[in-house]
Parts: C-alpha cells; sequence; structure tokens
C-alpha cells in the first residue's frame, strides 16, 4: 500500500501557478519580505517573481482639541470636568479606516505622525486634576492603532498660542509607542504655568522603548520674544527633568533647530541647555536655518568666520540651510561652513551671481580658500535654484551652471544623498564634475530638473537609488535598484492610460516589483529582502 507524501511549503511554492496565486492573495510587499526571510529557498522563488502591487499614500495628522462644552463658560476662571470635551479628528480616522482596510502597501508620508494640540481651555478646576489625568491618558490610545506601527518619527505641535503649552509634556508622558526613535517638541512646552497643578513624571519617555532623539523646535520669533526666552530660562529645571530621562537612553541625541538667525538672542538659554544635556552625556547637535543676518546680505559685507554667532557651538552644527544671493554671501558661508566639521547635511538656496570673475580677480585659487573636503561627516547636499529659468537669458543660464560646477567642487566625496530642485539643463559634463568630487553618491532626488543629455546620469557610477518628481524622459543608469517616480499636480495619471501602461513596460524589463497607485505614481525594485529599507527612503524623501 503507497503511503501518500505530504507536500511542504517549499514544495508549493516550486509550482508556478500556485506560487503565483499565493502571491497574489498577499496584500503587501511589507508581508512578501518578511515570508521571503524565513528560508532561503522561499527567497530564491519569490525573487524572481514578477510582482505587481498596490499601494494608497497618507499624512497622519492627529489633533486633540479641549474645549468647553457650554459656551457660557467662557469667562470662568477654571472650568470642570463634566463642562470639558475632548475632541478627535473625525475626518482623519474616515481616511484611516480606508488605509486600515485597504488591500495593498500603506505609505506613511515622512513616517511621521504630526500630533496637534489644541487647548482651549486656560485652566482646570485643580479638584478634577485627578480625573482629567486619567482621562487624558484614554485619550492618547490613538497612538497605538494598527495603522501607526510602523512610524519611526513622532511631531508634536500647539495650535493655541494663548493656553498653557505645558500640558503637552504631560500628554506626551501618557503616550506609548514601540517604534518611534525621534519626537519633535516645541519649546515653548518647556515654560511651566505656575497656576498648574500637575506635575512630570519622573519616566516621561517611559513609553517610547526606541526612542533615542529629540528634537527641540523654536516655534517663535526670537527677535519679538525676549520675554519668552526669559521664561525658558526661568524654568530651565523643566528641561533638566526631561533631558534627565532622554540621558537613560542608548545613543541619547538632543537636536536643537535654530531658526531666522536667532540665535545671538537666546544664546545664554541655549548654552544652559547644552550644559545640561553634556552633564547627561547626551549627544548634541545643531540644525541651522539661516547663519548670514539679512543686513550682511543687503550691504553685501565680508566677515571672519569667528564673527559668526554660531562659533562658539560650531562642533554641534550637523544641518545647515542658506540662501545665497550674491557672490559676498556665498564667499561667508562657505567660510563659516568650513569650521562646521561636523556637518552632515546642507542646504543651499541659490540666485545667480557671477563666481567666475571673483575667481579671476583673486590671488590664490578660490576652489582651495572655500573647499569643504575637511567636512568629513557631510552626507546630505540639496541644491535648489529659487529662480525660474525661463527668466534668464543665455548669459544668465550660463553664469548658474557654471557657479553649480564650482559649488560642486567644493564638497567632500562624502556625500551620499544628492538633491536636486529647479536646476536646468544638466549635461554630461556638469554630472561628470558632481561625479568626480562626489564619487560615492548613492541616492538621487530630483524635482523640476531639466536633463540636456540623456546619459548624463551615467557619471554615477555607485548611483543605487533614484527618485523623480517628473516622468524620466532620459536614461536610468544600470546601478539602479531602486526607482521612484512621482507625478507632479500638472501630470497625475491613472495607471491604466496609456502613460501608466508605457512606465510598467519600460522599467518591468529591469525590476521585478513594481508598486503602483491611482495617481499614477510608481516605486520599481529588484530585492525583497531589502524593500524595508527601500520602503524607508520612499516615505522620507518621496513626499506625495
Amino acid at each position: 500500500m503507497e503511503i501518500a507524501q505530504s507536500l511542504t511549503f517549499l514544495d508549493i511554492m516550486r509550482i508556478n501557478l500556485i506560487r503565483k496565486t499565493i502571491l497574489s492573495k498577499i496584500p503587501s510587499f511589507t508581508d512578501i519580505s518578511n515570508l521571503a526571510k524565513t528560508c532561503k529557498l522561499v527567497y530564491y522563488h519569490i525573487q524572481k517573481e514578477a510582482i505587481i502591487k498596490n499601494m494608497i499614500t497618507f499624512s497622519d495628522f492627529p489633533q486633540l482639541t479641549i474645549g468647553k462644552k457650554n459656551k457660557n463658560l467662557e469667562y470662568s476662571s477654571s472650568i470642570e470636568l463634566p463642562n470639558i470635551e475632548f475632541i478627535h479628528n473625525t475626518k482623519l480616522r474616515e481616511r484611516l479606516n480606508i488605509v486600515e482596510n485597504f488591500f495593498g502597501e500603506a505609505i506613511l508620508n515622512e513616517n511621521c505622525i504630526f500630533f496637534t494640540l489644541n487647548q482651549r481651555i486656560q485652566k482646570f478646576k485643580d479638584s478634577d486634576s485627578v480625573l482629567i489625568t486619567e482621562k487624558l491618558k484614554g485619550e492618547m490610545s490613538f497612538l497605538n492603532d494598527s495603522i501607526r506601527k510602523n512610524a519611526k518619527f513622532l511631531h508634536l505641535r500647539i495650535a493655541n498660542t494663548k493656553c498653557s503649552h505645558h500640558l503637552m509634556l504631560q500628554l506626551l508622558s501618557f503616550m506609548n509607542h514601540q517604534n518611534i526613535k525621534r519626537i519633535t517638541i516645541p519649546l515653548s512646552c518647556f515654560i511651566y504655568d505656575n497656576t498648574s497643578c500637575y506635575k512630570l513624571r519622573e519616566n516621561i519617555f517611559e513609553g517610547f522603548p526606541k526612542l533615542c532623539e529629540l528634537r527641540m523646535l523654536v516655534n517663535f520669533e526670537t527677535s519679538n520674544n525676549l520675554l519668552t526666552i526669559s521664561k525658558l530660562t526661568k524654568h530651565i529645571n523643566i528641561m533638566e527633568h526631561v533631558l534627565k530621562d532622554l540621558g537613560k537612553r542608548k545613543d541619547a541625541t538632543l537636536i536643537f533647530e535654530i531658526p531666522d538667525c536667532g540665535y545671538c538672542k537666546m544664546e545664554s538659554y541655549v548654552q544652559m541647555i547644552f550644559e545640561i544635556a553634556t552633564i547627561y552625556k547626551i549627544k548634541i547637535k545643531t540644525n541651522v536655518k539661516c547663519m548670514i543676518p539679512p543686513y550682511d546680505k543687503r550691504n553685501q559685507i565680508f566677515r571672519r568666520p569667528e564673527n559668526c554667532a554660531l562659533f562658539p557651538i560650531r562642533e554641534t552644527v550637523t544641518s545647515v540651510k542658506e540662501n545665497i544671493c550674491n557672490f559676498k554671501v556665498f564667499f561667508n558661508t562657505f567660510k563659516i561652513l568650513q569650521t562646521f566639521t561636523n556637518l552632515e547635511s546642507l542646504e543651499l538656496s541659490l540666485l545667480v551671481f557671477n563666481i567666475q570673475n571673483e575667481i579671476n580677480n583673486e590671488g590664490e585659487k578660490l576652489c582651495d580658500i572655500l573647499s569643504l573636503k575637511n567636512c568629513k561627516m557631510l552626507n546630505d547636499l540639496k541644491l535648489y535654484f529659487a529662480n525660474s529659468p525661463t527668466r534668464l537669458d543665455n548669459y544668465g543660464k550660463e553664469t548658474f551652471l557654471n557657479n553649480l560646477k564650482f559649488i560642486c567642487s567644493l564638497m567632500p566625496n562624502t556625500i551620499k544623498s544628492l538633491e536636486l530642485i529647479n536646476i536646468f539643463d544638466l549635461t554630461w559634463e556638469i554630472t561628470k564634475v558632481m561625479s568626480e568630487t562626489m564619487s560615492n553618491i548613492e541616492i538621487i532626488i530630483s524635482d523640476s530638473v531639466i536633463y540636456k543629455d540623456k546619459n548624463c546620469l551615467n557619471n554615477f557610477k555607485s548611483m543605487k537609488g533614484f527618485i523623480s518628481f517628473d516622468i524620466p524622459n532620459f536614461n536610468i543608469p544600470s546601478t539602479v535598484e531602486l526607482l521612484g517616480i512621482k507625478h507632479n499636480n500638472n501630470s497625475r495619471n491613472d495607471r491604466n492610460a496609456p502613460l501608466g501602461h508605457e512606465l510598467i513596460k519600460t522599467y518591468s524589463k529591469k525590476f521585478s516589483k513594481t508598486l503602483h497607485d491611482k495617481d499614477g505614481n510608481f516605486v520599481f525594485f529588484n530585492d525583497i529582502i531589502n524593500w524595508g529599507m527601500y520602503k524607508n527612503i520612499v516615505q522620507e524623501n518621496f513626499i506625495f
């Protein structure tokens, strides 16, 4: 009597038709990638399969509004719990329900949850403090929704500037999320309301086991808020309370964002924060949005780097954004950048001015004087032309492109990510200069870029990822492993349109895995094991 031999899952996966059927029933590449990681042979069979999946993109902006049920209580000094209502964003909930039930890949824009507190009550009744605390704990459960479980970043916002921002720290201590690694919080939350009866918990970040970065955002104009800065200084103990808890984390990092050339207005307070962070062995990073004061830009004044307000904290500066409108601003910017030896990210907004004339007038080589080769930590570069190319004559275009080549020649070879926005007439010659000085570029993000030579991207020998906010009309290098194509608002197409079919037909020859949505946006790749890494790149750089 013959004994029937049972089939294993591997036996089933070897059968083409059954394998295709199984993979078609799995909704997302995330699930398929997890399956592929279970066994080398399963990976082998999935890897060779051509798979097309749907995707849905969404932004996550939950909001909690705390208001009065009875409008007649408008002028009450304090409000009792029965007269308080807690309202969540119902429209967002409807959208999230659609995403949760979608058969396909869910893409969270920026990989971030943006939570807003809209507190319309200035003071709660003290006798209700325990009950209100319990109520607020319950209201924070939204963060545990399954659709939010893979988010990496949490950005906290304040909607009502007139009410106490200190409540946000209370809410933060009630939140739980297993994968959040960075929290962004407004600096105004560190001003304690003396009328509040609520005390901060000891372990404010207890609900975030993977948290290692705290980003502090200056959410007020420093030039007009000396009183706010004074209050922050007065309540520095709140900052110490929070940083003490952060310091318990592995690789604890404080990211401090300084806007509008306002560091000099709050220098003493920032120094106090940095001293506390140092005590608790927290790594400090400073993001700068403007280095050159408007007065210097208007009057084109040359200044020594030592005169920059940021010079005392230069070793903490890791990210810089600057608008360059003339040669002297350009010169000052790069001389200051040379002192930022820990710089990781640089974003430059450029106008047309003539560097070539200054090069010819300089006794020394300007390239050597302004080189950033010593910025060995610089990985991300973003270049943006802040005007319309149609407004330039041929001389203006030639001048800008010469400037572009020169600026790229100043960069270190540590650049791995290059983002180009509103750049025109890219040629083989220009990209050759870029690739020679930045030979390790792995990903290029292209938005409103005109490529004059179809093969100009082939100069980037190390490029593994290319994300385009325009439909490519040029050749994609053979080294590219991840390709993202996003249609801008003027060129949205349904996948069923001829263009959508043409894109799939063209890139399916090179890539075996395809994602698409109803607006005609595409993601192409091959290696299913790397989908988790690719998805993070798409979510953080390919904003829908």
